[in-house]
């Protein structure tokens, strides 16, 4: 329908993505409508790409993971 283009990274990138929107949502800098947009965007994606794209466990693990990192602030690469 043409209202969202949906991109299937890599599920370590779901961490990054996640963790990353978690960081930056507090800051005062960050546009609200980025902040909306992507907020948005990540909850469809927490329920849409589990169901649809796999490895399912894999990418959930890594979403959540990027979450709760984000949360309490760790940042840097994985370990």
């Amino acid at each position: 329908m043409g209202i969202f283009k949906l991109i299937i990274p890599s599920p370590i990138r779901h961490y990054y993505q996640y963790r990353n929107l978690v960081i930056l949502f507090p800051r005062n800098y960050v546009p609200k409508y980025w902040k909306v947009r992507s907020c948005t965007e990540k909850m469809i994606e927490l329920v849409v790409i589990p169901i649809f794209v796999g490895p399912r466990l894999k990418r959930v693990k890594f979403m959540f993971k990027g979450l709760k990192h984000g949360l309490v602030g760790i940042k840097g690469k994985i370990q």
